[in-house]
């Protein structure tokens, strides 16, 4: 917290950094925008409280956004945070988490952490949204649905993305089926929601494929989903002091002592 009230009391300093000589509409329209500030902050706050449990959301980092702020900013950037989250099992085959850096590609062009996937009508391994993720074939280099042979049996995921099985009525001899594929980007905090997912931005760079494990990628646990990367202690904290602050600021606004 030492690092949110530091960063509130900077704000506070420049709006009315002008001391007795400070024209009163510019403090107020100040105060305005602060509180503004403390509004958009507190709905994430709550956001990330509310999807604590969400499988692979990914949190606003509340307190980086908190020092980035400037007094003539009305709508704080809200950044993400990329820890890790806790990894559960759900013995789904579909399932997958991701352990480390990464995130899976999907055909609309989002990007996710959200490992809970199903195999469709057409055998592709698809979001609970119905995008399909991407991957390649078993031969194959660029980027394309997942798409499994309707015989195949006995599938596996291995860490390093390799999907293996066997072929019903077949020699019995398990093969590669296809190759999963993450993806990275530059600066990963500046990726922003679409929908259940994540968009690359200008400032995050664009979604680079690589295989897990790879160079500092990820590698995949089937069989298991990552929860959310809430820390709902600092959160709560976090909240708790926004509450304090707009009531400070509303205070101010209004011209109370």
């Amino acid at each position: 917290m030492k690092r949110f009230w530091i960063g509130c009391a900077g704000i506070l300093l420049a709006m009315v950094g002008g001391a007795a000589w400070a024209d009163p509409g510019q403090v107020r329209r100040a105060l305005v925008t602060a509180l503004e500030q403390n509004e958009a902050l507190q709905r994430a706050c709550l956001d990330n409280l509310t999807h604590q449990m969400s499988v692979g959301y990914r949190a606003y980092d509340i307190l980086g956004v908190v020092e980035g702020l400037s007094p003539g900013q009305a709508r704080p950037r809200l950044r993400l945070r990329m820890t890790q989250g806790a990894l559960k099992e759900s013995r789904s085959p579909w399932d997958l988490a991701i352990d480390g850096r990464g995130f899976f590609p999907l055909s609309d062009g989002r990007l996710t952490r959200q490992g809970e996937f199903r195999l469709d009508a057409e055998q592709r391994l698809t979001a609970a949204d119905g995008s399909v993720l991407l991957g390649s074939g078993a031969g194959a280099t660029r980027l394309q649905e997942v798409r499994l042979p309707d015989n195949a049996s006995n599938i596996k995921v291995s860490s390093d993305g390799s999907v293996t099985g066997t072929r019903i009525n077949g020699d019995g001899k398990e093969e590669k089926l296809a190759q999963l594929l993450l993806v990275d980007v530059r600066n990963p905090a500046y990726l922003v929601r679409r929908g259940d997912h994540l968009a690359t931005t200008p400032e995050s760079g664009p979604a680079l494929p690589q295989a897990p494990g790879v160079d500092g990628m990820g590698v995949l646990s089937q069989g298991y989903l990552e929860m959310g990367n809430t820390n709902m202690l600092e959160d709560l904290e976090t909240a708790a002091a926004l509450r304090a602050y707009a009531g400070l600021l509303s205070g101010a606004s209004s011209g109370q002592p």
